[in-house]
């Protein structure tokens, strides 16, 4: 994965701010270290940048030419929106969208380097489709410019949440809860985000509150898509 601040690799000892940001551990010590990140993990990225370029200034004496330029990280993202456990980040004001949430397994393949990961930020239109799996199996599915799959009625979350609640039952225990959303992107086409750490009995608020995730999400995916067409 990169850093939100210099956009090097930040490895395995990187922190995450509270908006789902990235520091390497340069960055993280030139935004102050462990003594002001409780204040700094609260804050936005474009002011962590600033900081971060303070730093740098004031060791140098003058603006030093590793100052980090803000026109290299996207600080024109600032959320209006969160949905579930920093699972989709929404910027209603500059059109774009994130899916912050990361995996060990995506962790993993962008410390690495095979994919960019979830801290990529999209534009509205850049959101394609997207699908809903319970145990790798499809619930439903929509599409730009496509008919809904699953008698869901548009932006609506309860339909979406009766969608996914009322699929069949075939399995009593979840072990898994996805939404995939396809985005236009030929590196990496498709983001999975989780709903689920772990099984849950499809009876339990566990799963029901992984659902309602789900169906927000889903919601939210409609009304961007739907400000594309």
């Amino acid at each position: 994965m990169k850093c939100s601040v210099c956009g090097g690799k930040a490895g395995f000892t990187a922190s995450r701010t509270k908006n789902g940001d990235w520091l390497c551990s340069k960055c993280f010590k030139k935004a102050g270290g462990l003594k002001t990140w409780m204040q700094v993990s609260q804050m936005p990225l474009g002011a962590i940048i600033e900081k971060v370029n303070e730093s740098v200034e004031s060791m140098s004496g003058n603006v030093s030419q590793n100052s980090v330029q803000p026109q290299e990280a996207d600080i024109s993202f600032i959320p209006t929106k969160v949905i579930g456990n920093n699972l989709m980040l929404i910027d209603e004001k500059n059109q774009k969208v994130q899916f912050p949430k990361m995996t060990t397994k995506d962790a993993l393949r962008n410390y690495i380097g095979v994919a960019s990961g979830n801290t990529a930020i999209y534009n509205f239109s850049d959101i394609i489709g997207y699908e809903v799996l319970e145990n790798n199996h499809l619930v439903t599915k929509g599409s730009l410019g496509g008919a809904l799959v699953g008698g869901l009625a548009f932006g609506e979350t309860g339909a979406v949440l009766g969608s996914i609640l009322g699929a069949k039952k075939t399995f009593e225990v979840c072990n898994s809860l996805q939404v995939k959303v396809t985005v236009k992107n030929f590196d990496n086409p498709t983001i999975f985000v989780e709903l689920l750490d772990g099984k849950a009995s499809k009876n339990s608020s566990k799963y029901k509150n992984a659902a309602e995730d789900a169906a927000r999400i889903v919601s939210a995916i409609q009304i961007i898509m739907a400000v594309n067409q």
